[in-house]
Formats: C-alpha cells, sequence, structure tokens
C-alpha cells in the first residue's frame, strides 16, 4: 500500500518505508564513531544550518526534479511514456533541549504529467513527534501522523480500469515506553492506523468504490533485550495485531478482518568502525476467516550497516511481510524482501550510489506470484551549504504466474535540491 509513487522508487529499496511501525522499533543507535563518519567531517559546511526560532530550530527544503518514465501504467502491453516534474518543499521544526525532544514535519510532493494530466497527484504528510526523558534510563515517546498518498501504477490493488492513482490516506499513532537498567533494557507500545480510501476514476466513465478496503489496524508490542559485551545485545520481541475492515463481507464475499502474531529473537550490533544495525528470526501468522488462508511460517529481518572502508557505506536490509490485498480468493500478499545498496564518497562533495532489490510477492490462495527486481544508479554533486544537483536512474522488472501482470519499466530523474 505504500509502495507508492514512481520518484518514490529509489528511496524505497531499503524497504524502510514499507515496516510495520511496531517492527521499525527494532533498532540500533549510530555508532559513535564510524569510518563514514569520520569521513563526513569533510561534508561538514555542505550541511544544513537551520533557522533558528528561541528553542527551536526550522529546517526548510526544496526539491525540484524532472524526470521520464518509459511505461507509466506499469503494462506489458504497449507502453506510454511520459514527461513528469516532482515538487517537494519540505518544512522540520526540531527542539535544541538538553533534555527531552520534540519535532513536526510537513512534506509535500507535487507530481505533474506533460502529456498524461491524469497521472498528476499530490502527496502530503504532517507529523509530530516528541520523547520525555523521565528519568534516567527511562524514557516516552509518542508520534502522530497524517498521510494522504495515492497508490503506484501496477500496484495489485489498483483497478485495471483506473484513469488515475487511487488516493488514500493514514492516519498514523504510535507510543511506547523504554526502561533501561545496566544491561537490562524493556520496550514496550502500541501503534494505531486508521486507513481511508477515496473512490478510484474508471477509464470510460464510472468510479470503483474502495469504501470496503477502509480499515483500523491495532497493533502491539514488547521488546526485551541484554547487552552481554559492549556493542552487542539480544533481544526477543512479540507483536499483536489486528485488523478491523469497515464492511464484511466485501463485494467479493470475503471477511478480510484478521489478527496475527510474531515472535522473534535476534542480535543488536553496534560494533565500532565496523558494523552496526540487527538480525532476527522467529515465526508469524495471520489469521483470516474461512475460505481465506492463514499464512504462517518463519518470520526474518536485517538492517545492516557496513563501513568496509571510509568512501563506502554498505546497507542490507530484508524482511518477511504479510501485506493486506483485495485480489480476488487471496488471503494477503505474503511478501520476502531483500536489498543491498552501496554509497561511495568520490569526494568529499560527490556521492555515488548504486543497489538492488528482490521483492517475492505469494499471493496466498491463489496461483499467483509476482517476483520483483529493482536496481538503481544515482549521484548528488553537494554545490555548497544552500544546492545540490542529482541524478537517478531506476529499473524495474516485475515477473508474474500469471498473464499480463509482468512489466518492465525504467525512471531517469535529475534534480536540484535546496536547504537553508
Amino acid at each position: 500500500m505504500r509502495r507508492s509513487c514512481a520518484a518514490s522508487a529509489i528511496a524505497a529499496l531499503a524497504f524502510l518505508s514499507s515496516v510495520p511501525e511496531a517492527w521499525a522499533q527494532i533498532e540500533t543507535a549510530p555508532a559513535a564513531t564510524t569510518p563514514a563518519a569520520e569521513a563526513s567531517g569533510d561534508q561538514s559546511r555542505f550541511q544544513a544550518k537551520g533557522l533558528p526560532l528561541g528553542d527551536f530550530r526550522l529546517f526548510p527544503t526544496l526539491d525540484v526534479d524532472a524526470a521520464y518514465d518509459d511505461n507509466v501504467f506499469r503494462t506489458s502491453l504497449e507502453p506510454v511514456s511520459d514527461y513528469f516534474f516532482v515538487l517537494s518543499p519540505a518544512l522540520v521544526l526540531r527542539s535544541e533541549w538538553e533534555r527531552h525532544m520534540f519535532e513536526i514535519k510537513a512534506n509535500l510532493d507535487q507530481y505533474q504529467y506533460v502529456r498524461l494530466d491524469h497521472e498528476s497527484h499530490t502527496n502530503f504528510d504532517v507529523s509530530a513527534d516528541g520523547r520525555l526523558d523521565l528519568l534516567r534510563g527511562l524514557t516516552a515517546d509518542a508520534t502522530v501522523a497524517y498521510d494522504v498518498l495515492h497508490l503506484e501504477r501496477g500496484d495489485p490493488n489498483m483497478p485495471i480500469q483506473a484513469l488515475e492513482p487511487t488516493r488514500y490516506s493514514d492516519l498514523h499513532a504510535v507510543a511506547d515506553v523504554e526502561q533501561y537498567l545496566g544491561p537490562f533494557g524493556l520496550r514496550a507500545g502500541a501503534t494505531f492506523d486508521r486507513i481511508d480510501y477515496s473512490a478510484t476514476p474508471l477509464i470510460g466513465g464510472g468510479s470503483f468504490d474502495n469504501s470496503f478496503q477502509d480499515r483500523n489496524a491495532y497493533t502491539a508490542y514488547v521488546k526485551a533485550d541484554y547487552e552481554f559485551s559492549p556493542g552487542y545485545a539480544v533481544f526477543t520481541q512479540a507483536t499483536y495485531d489486528n485488523i478491523i475492515y469497515d464492511q464484511t463481507p466485501d463485494p467479493f464475499g470475503f471477511d478480510r478482518s484478521s489478527n496475527g502474531i510474531r515472535v522473534d529473537a535476534g542480535l543488536d550490533m553496534q560494533v565500532t568502525n565496523l558494523i552496526e544495525g540487527n538480525i532476527f528470526a522467529g515465526y508469524l501468522k495471520q489469521n483470516y476467516e474461512a475460505p481465506l488462508n492463514s499464512p504462517s511460517g518463519v518470520d526474518y529481518g536485517a538492517t545492516l550497516t557496513w563501513f568496509p572502508t571510509g568512501l563506502v557505506t554498505v546497507r542490507l536490509a530484508a524482511q518477511h511481510l504479510i501485506e493486506e490485498t483485495i485480489i480476488q480468493n487471496a488471503a494477503a500478499a505474503d511478501a520476502q524482501l531483500v536489498s543491498l545498496n552501496a554509497d561511495y564518497q568520490f569526494r568529499h562533495d560527490i556521492i555515488l550510489t548504486a543497489g538492488g532489490a528482490y521483492a517475492n510477492d505469494d499471493f496466498s490462495g491463489t496461483a499467483r506470484i509476482d517476483q520483483v527486481i529493482t536496481g538503481n544508479l544515482s549521484a548528488k554533486y553537494l554545490l555548497n551549504e544552500y544546492i545540490f544537483a542529482k541524478a537517478s536512474f531506476v529499473h524495474t522488472d516485475r515477473s508474474s504466474t500469471l498473464t499480463g501482470f509482468g512489466y518492465r519499466d525504467n525512471t531517469v530523474m535529475i534534480g536540484l535540491g535546496f536547504q537553508l
């Protein structure tokens, strides 16, 4: 659902935007000193300074991009290409207190196509994030966010005869408490998401009513860890989720409400000058009402950053997801994801990036299995502390066990970024 907008495909290679909030809690703070951090010293003059506002600092940014997409509709039929522009202003207001933290973010992405005007759309998101440092080792965090997004072309939940991308909104809230006592740590929290879909205009007139996809999603989780050696901690985490649809059954006669569990154990690593991140494995199951299948199996995940030299940073991400779908007879998209990206600081003011990703989407209960391979190349040139230039190329290749659902797409983008 969050795989939205062609221009965001570059960042999506890391798959972090699609990580459920509960599992985003499995994280590690950056190491105090790494080769990448040492090398970035030469880039300090290019960092945004922000505008002081009392105890806060405001960071305004603006990205202006021009792009070409050779298969806008993500189809195996005769591809249709077009040029498009992306205007992305953003604001971040961040506290500068010694204790506690508060931050407000606002971002807008305006996509404007040259010929295919019906593909033009606007995404935006606003969020507020706060942390209270209550006692030594005890913190409380809370986030509230509201996003308005669009499904990208080729998304399995997009009507085939859609005239324009499907619009949806996500009201998201998360709160958790973390307590550390010596080498022991405990974290517990909950998330809430309210998803609402708009109707999709169809080619030839009329619209597809998506209201049966509207739902509430609740998640509760607890994580316990033990640091057995400096830079190493073992942890275990359990998560329970409950997804409740407004309309049951849906127009195809299925009750898509479900609940599920994940139980995992893993290792957090924060090895100075070498590697940081985490890796875990366990068991997951999502329970659906018959006749829908209830997918289950091995759960796993990894977010690892390796610093082989002061100029190169390598990032590995992997995860197992159960994603909502409206495909008839399919309970869910059982997704296996992995990505590998590398940044090369060619000079102190030039950063080159290359990466690839693989996704296997098994639509449980049907014969459809999609395999998606994505690769990207990009470059960023830091002109000064206020402006940078960028260029990127993204190739996507999807194959499917069902005829007509595979496609190939190439997107080239160049742009400028401005910051204060």
